[in-house]
């Protein structure tokens, strides 16, 4: 009896051996495949976009409107600084900038009256020669008239002066009577005399025609000079006028400068978050670019830096699944993706980088930062926050693996 109870129990602790030792086995196993396609650290933290509040302008400020850790939006008024100076600068700019329009205005007008005023006095210039040219055109009728009479003449002296000496050799043959001579004598002195006339008249006409071109000759120069004038008065009256213009966009760009400061006055909120670490308060006087607060956006782009050590990024890329657990939560794990790898070592970046080749050397395993891009957290009673500490586990998977080749190799292939 005695014996079958001991090999009952002999039985007994086998089987349950061969299932400690069956467990044993399946715990090792998993452990050493999780333990392979996973790589681990608590090396992390959470981070988040923190983006610092600064004042643009120099003043005073009147009221602060956020409370520390309040959650702002995109526009939200933080601080409001001290506006009358600023207000005032506007208005002086505003004034500025209606003066120069009136004064552009007033260029345009002289630029109007320049051209009226010179085109006056080219029309002037131009009828003052129309008219002489007349004149002169008149006159050369009437000298061809003259001329026409002065032939008449011409003939009717060459007929008197025929006469006279036919008359004459008739009374000097006793044909004809003194009465008949002195009528002879007298039609030539008559025909000589219209025939001075007429070369009077010419040469008064000739003298006329010659003051009048005279008077074309300067009508002709006076619209040149209008002409030139015209130009000159133009080209001041441009340049004037563009002076004007540029200095109503100046005025522009200053009313616009001015509008921009007084509208800095209201410092905003440049993207959402929760507003933190102030540093002012009200009737402080701040000046350009002094920090007034941060705003922490973790709502969307919160991200963990996991700082891996050298041997364990070998199969490490972008887009491997990772778990991550934050010391906050301990219950919870939040999922994310591998979104890159940093190319050099975090103490390579640090104030005072390795030196290796100086002094004694001591080998140190580098850590690398690795940027985890996490997946919106549904819950919404889990809310990360800006350095957190938390453990990360990597999904290795299978990644193809290229061995290392010699330099000598590698310079052999074509």
């Amino acid at each position: 009896m005695a014996t079958g109870i001991g090999t009952s129990l002999w039985r007994d602790y086998r089987v349950a051996t061969l299932a400690v030792l069956a467990l044993s086995l399946v715990a090792l196993g998993w452990f050493t495949f999780f333990a392979r396609n996973t790589e681990q650290t608590d090396n992390a933290i959470v981070r988040c976009d923190i983006t610092d509040v600064v004042s643009e302008e120099r003043g005073i400020i009147r009221a602060v409107r956020f409370a520390d850790n309040q959650a702002v939006a995109v526009g939200d008024t933080l601080v409001v600084m001290d506006k009358e100076a600023f207000t005032a600068a506007r208005n002086r700019a505003a004034a500025a900038l209606d003066s120069a329009r009136v004064q552009l205005d007033a260029a345009v007008q002289d630029q109007a009256l320049a051209d009226i005023d010179s085109r006056a006095q080219m029309d002037k210039s131009r009828a003052s020669a129309e008219a002489a040219r007349a004149r002169i055109a008149a006159v050369d009728y009437e000298v061809q008239q003259i001329e026409s009479e002065m032939a008449v003449a011409q003939a009717k002296l060459a007929s008197e002066e025929g006469s006279l000496r036919r008359t004459k050799q008739l009374y000097a043959q006793n044909f004809l009577s003194e009465k008949h001579l002195e009528d002879a004598g007298t039609g030539q002195q008559v025909a000589l005399s219209a025939m001075r006339g007429m070369q009077a008249k010419k040469e008064s006409a000739r003298a006329r025609r010659a003051a009048e071109q005279s008077a074309l000759r300067e009508a002709e120069a006076s619209n040149q000079q209008a002409v030139r004038s015209r130009d000159a008065k133009l080209a001041a009256a441009d340049a004037a006028m563009r002076t004007r213009q540029t200095q109503v966009e100046v005025a522009k760009a200053e009313l616009e400068l001015a509008q921009i400061k007084l509208t800095r006055t209201e410092i905003k909120a440049r993207r959402p978050g929760d507003v933190t670490n102030r540093r002012v308060a009200a009737g402080e006087h701040v000046e350009v670019g002094q920090p007034i607060a941060s705003v922490t956006s973790c709502g969307e782009s919160a991200w963990v830096e996991a700082n891996f050590k050298e041997t364990q990024i070998e199969r490490m890329v972008p887009g491997q699944p990772v778990t991550v657990r934050v010391d906050t939560y301990p219950g919870v794990a939040f999922r994310g993706t591998v979104e890159s790898l940093a190319n050099g070592s975090g103490s390579m970046f640090s104030v005072l980088p390795p030196e290796n080749a100086t002094g004694n050397f001591t080998k140190v395993v580098q850590r690398f930062p690795v940027k985890i891009r996490l997946e919106p957290v549904q819950d919404g009673g889990h809310r990360l926050r800006a350095g957190m500490s938390a453990v990360v586990a990597v999904e290795l998977g299978t990644v193809a693996r290229v061995a290392a080749q010699p330099a000598s190799a590698a310079a052999a292939q074509p």
